[in-house]
């Protein structure tokens, strides 16, 4: 098993994103310039931005699917960045940066998403790409993940 002292120095983003939303942002891709995800997890995309280098790696884990296997990130992009939510919940720049699956999902009030982190160049990653999550390092961390772990929200992480 390899140490920690081969990853890339850089931080990168893993987030668990439902396979609906994955494949319906891939619709819109191609019109807009990103797509926007909604979180609960402001504290992490504050920590993100603060330490935001160029080209932020965003590896996505599709979530809320039957899998035989192990969890892995089938799907890339770049991070952009985190914006908070409008008055109603939505996202302030242009809902239709939105998965149009999410937008359906989309509601005002106290179940809003308070944020939505952005990502450009999002594509489904070829079986010789993936990365198994079993693979990534937690920021900070020495240690990989253990085989079989899910993330439950989105991580900073370093990559193999």
């Amino acid at each position: 098993m390899k140490s920690a002292s081969h990853l890339k120095d850089e931080v990168a983003l893993l987030a668990p994103i439902p396979e609906c939303h994955l494949k319906s942002a891939a619709e819109i891709i191609g019109e807009m310039s990103k797509v926007a995800f909604g979180t609960n997890a402001y504290e992490l995309f504050v920590e993100l931005d603060a330490k935001k280098q160029q080209n932020v790696e965003v590896f996505i884990y599709a979530s809320h699917t039957v899998t035989d296997g192990l969890p892995i990130a089938t799907w890339h992009g770049r991070y952009v960045r985190c914006v908070n939510s409008n008055k109603v919940g939505q996202h302030p720049d242009n809902e239709e940066y939105r998965p149009p699956s999410a937008r359906e999902e989309d509601k005002p009030g106290p179940n809003a998403w308070p944020c939505f982190w952005e990502v450009a160049d999002l594509h489904e990653l070829s079986p010789a790409q993936q990365i198994p999550i079993h693979e990534f390092f937690g920021f900070r961390k020495t240690k990989r993940y253990k085989k079989g772990f899910v993330p439950q929200g989105p991580l900073l992480v370093h990559y193999p």
